[in-house]
């Protein structure tokens, strides 16, 4: 292969992980996900393929992929702009413009990291998108000049006060 090998890693620790979100869907009643897919689907869970061009000598399959897992998060950040927001569309020219985009971007890194971070400690077992798709659901309305919640369900805003983010609705005015 010209100087290039394939290393197939299973990191068992995400097939887990991957198993359990996926079931997860299935307890939600999601049509998508049946256990007929999950075990169909589990043996490939947590199996990376890497093409590499360093030699057995310099780097085993297993520092192979912890060199690619140190990038991971770099790689899912530019993923994350490229498909998530888009951004693949946002060529820009002009170098104010192109401060301003990256500007942007910086910030929603930051608040998408922020949503990560706050899964993680929240112990919910949702992925980001999940959360984010949920999120959507709230209607949320500036009132009296704060930002209030109009239809949180009891579920949805249980899930959210285990991420720290009170979803409470207020009284209309009017009422």
């Amino acid at each position: 292969m010209g100087g290039r090998r394939v290393v197939v890693y299973l990191d068992l620790l995400e097939q887990l992980e991957t198993q359990a979100n996926y079931r997860r869907h299935i307890d939600m009643g999601d049509r998508a996900y049946t256990e007929a897919r999950l075990e169909e689907l589990s043996p490939l869970m947590g199996v990376y393929v890497l093409q590499t061009s360093l030699s057995r000598d310099e780097r085993d399959a297993e520092s192979v992929f912890a060199l690619y897992k140190g990038r991971w998060a770099d790689e899912t950040y530019f993923d994350y702009f490229k498909n998530g927001q888009d951004g693949h569309a946002l060529c820009q020219q002009d170098y104010y413009r192109r401060q301003g985009l990256a500007f942007v971007m910086l910030v929603s890194g930051l608040i998408e990291c922020e949503v990560r971070a706050a899964m993680a400690r929240s112990g919910l077992g949702m992925s980001v998108t999940d959360v984010l798709m949920d999120a959507r659901a709230a209607k949320a309305d500036r009132l009296g000049g704060a930002w209030v919640v109009n239809n949180c369900l009891r579920k949805r805003d249980a899930r959210f006060r285990r991420l720290g983010v009170a979803m409470e609705a207020k009284p209309d005015r009017g009422a």
